[in-house]
């Protein structure tokens, strides 16, 4: 008699980031409900999952791999709101019957108190198994469920054991909201040992939600970007959902080419962008284990409009955080957008610079370090992202909306500074310029931009001049770095003011030896721009460009919002032309470069 057989499907959302809605509410628009990405749109998508596993007699399981509590005003508000309610979110879970969730780095941003606070309010299990220390609790090392299966021999049970891990550069990234003594633990390590612990229990399956990328490194190294493909490779472990990155997996992504195929991998976007579906074959051991046999993965993306039973949940406090972001804190005397922020130097990343710095130096006055010359980055975070045309930022002159600092920095970031020398200028400017893709003298329309690199690695460094030349490989692009107009002497120290995620190597900066913070991370990026605002010398760096792309005799193409060709004149030398719209509503711009 062969041994029995079944199935299994996993239903997987990640990097959320409190995107219930689908609302903008930096624009303070609703974008169109079938092709605006939501936890209310993917909602359907869900159902329909779930339906076809049921028909076919499969067991089927909803997880979320973090990120979910952090990302939209909604989430901000509702962390110093002291809403009294339940969590929108929490509402929402529960309502989509999610049977477990694992933790990002984001959702500790609020503290976790917070996060504790919102667990108790969750019907399914919240995980974090790498993350120790006190004041944690309703947050799970591991969690073991038991599930009925419908086998080839009839119906029995299944154990299966849940793991959740966070990269171990949370602990610098959210020093501040971390309880004093709290660990991340090596992602490896950890895992190994806790799922022998769960196999112990009796599990027969063990899931990874892996807060972390996948990557082309093919050793066990295990930072954010990459672990998820160190986890991969343990033979304990059977499932891997992983995140972080807002990349998707099964995708044509070069830098997933390193995982087995036969292991069992997802990775929905984010955002609720997709839905992952791993349907898995199983075959009971001679033990009475369940192996994986087989495995098919794949992505789903919303089929309609958002389920209004999902809208009509977050709606009370949607309409008290829209009213709360009607709020004027400031004024510009001119228009502020982000349709060119990678051609030129955008004045919006010159007024999220000239926070920074006006932060760092309240910061630093008297002390030892005072006399360094400041620096500040500005990230292409800041744009939104560009794969829809209500995603840029269009601040027309006038006041200032606590919404449109929303737009501007969509994360809770803190300012902090570094000390560094030119060499580690020159470094950090040639991980930004590989946002770039290559550009070769001769051929036209060659895309502006690498569509492997996402954008908010590039960072701007407002304080310096320099120039790019994309027909040079990355690591040979900056040249003509200058400090105050003369060349930057070797070894010449300055004070770099950032936020503390950059600073602790994330969006890509982790492979640079950086040092430790001068200042302590205290204050948003959103309260220095408010800060900022009504400064004296918030608009000094408003018309300064700190630096520009070297031509080299080409064209290239680059996606914009539709309402840039009205600000066409400002890239009057790029000669810029209208090609086509793209299927997200962008206009294709060829430019002379």
């Amino acid at each position: 008699m062969s041994n029995p057989t079944s199935s299994l499907r996993i239903l997987a959302t990640t990097d959320l980031h409190m995107n219930i809605t689908g609302f903008n509410y930096a624009t303070n628009t609703t974008g169109p409900r079938s092709t605006t990405p939501s936890l209310a749109g993917l909602a359907p998508q869900i159902a329909k999952a779930r339906a076809e596993a049921e028909a076919d007699d499969r067991l089927c399981l909803l997880v979320d791999n973090g990120d979910f509590l952090q990302g939209t005003p909604l989430a901000d508000w509702l962390s110093i709101s002291h809403h009294q309610n339940t969590h929108p979110l929490a509402l929402v879970f529960n309502a989509l019957r999610y049977d477990a969730i694992g933790l990002g780095n984001h959702d500790l941003d609020y503290r976790i108190d917070y996060l504790s606070k919102f667990a108790a309010q969750l019907t399914a299990p919240l995980i974090c198994t790498n993350l120790t220390g006190t004041g944690m609790s309703n947050l799970l090392s591991a969690h073991i469920m038991t599930r009925e299966l419908k086998t080839s021999g009839g119906t029995q049970d299944i154990k299966i054991g849940i793991l959740s891990v966070l990269p171990p550069e949370t602990v610098i990234w959210n020093v501040e909201e971390l309880p004093e003594g709290a660990q991340i633990d090596d992602p490896v390590t950890c895992i190994t040992q806790n799922a022998k612990h769960l196999r112990e229990q009796g599990a027969d399956l063990v899931i990874v939600l892996a807060h972390m990328g996948l990557g082309e490194q093919d050793d066990q190294t295990s930072i954010g970007d990459w672990g998820a493909t160190a986890l991969a490779q343990l033979a304990c472990v059977d499932v891997i959902v992983a995140g972080h990155t807002h990349y998707r997996h099964p995708s044509d992504w070069p830098a997933a080419r390193s995982l087995d195929p036969s292991v069992p991998v997802i990775m929905p976007g984010s955002s609720a962008s997709h839905l992952g579906v791993l349907d898995l074959e199983l075959k009971q051991q001679s033990s009475g284990q369940w192996r994986v046999e087989n495995h098919v993965a794949s992505l789903r993306s919303q089929i309609n409009g958002g389920e209004p039973k999902i809208l009509s949940l977050t709606a009370p406090a949607h309409q008290a955080a829209c009213a709360y972001l009607k709020e004027s804190i400031g004024h510009t005397p001119e228009r502020l957008h982000s349709y060119f922020a990678l051609l030129r130097p955008s004045k919006i990343m010159a007024l999220t610079a000239r926070a920074k710095a006006i932060a760092v130096q309240q910061a630093i006055q008297g002390t030892d370090v005072e006399h360094l010359p400041i620096l500040a980055t500005a990230t292409a975070r800041s744009l939104r992202g560009s794969d829809s045309a209500s995603n840029f930022i269009d601040i027309p002159a006038g006041p200032i909306l606590r919404r449109h600092l929303a737009g501007i920095v969509p994360f809770t970031n803190k300012v902090c500074a570094l000390i560094l020398s030119s060499d580690k200028l020159r470094e950090w400017l040639e991980q930004s310029a590989s946002a770039y893709g290559p550009q070769s003298r001769g051929p036209r329309h060659q895309p502006l931009l690498n569509p492997e690199v996402p954008m908010f690695v590039f960072d701007a460094i407002f304080g310096l001049s320099y120039v790019f030349d994309l027909s040079k490989p990355v690591g040979e692009r900056v040249s003509d770095l200058r400090y105050d107009g003369l060349p930057i002497a070797n070894k010449q120290r300055f004070i770099l003011a950032t936020n503390h995620f950059r600073a602790a190597g994330g969006g890509g900066y982790n492979k640079m030896t950086l040092p430790a913070p001068v200042t302590k991370c205290t204050t948003t990026i959103t309260e220095a721009l408010e800060i900022a605002l009504h400064s004296d010398t918030c608009l000094e760096w408003m018309d300064y460009s700190p630096w520009r792309l070297k031509r080299i005799g080409t064209t290239a193409t680059f996606d914009t919002g539709p309402a840039a060709h009205s600000c066409f004149g400002e890239i009057a030398t790029f000669a810029p032309k209208v090609l086509k719209k793209t299927g997200f509503g962008l206009d294709r711009i060829e430019i002379e470069l």
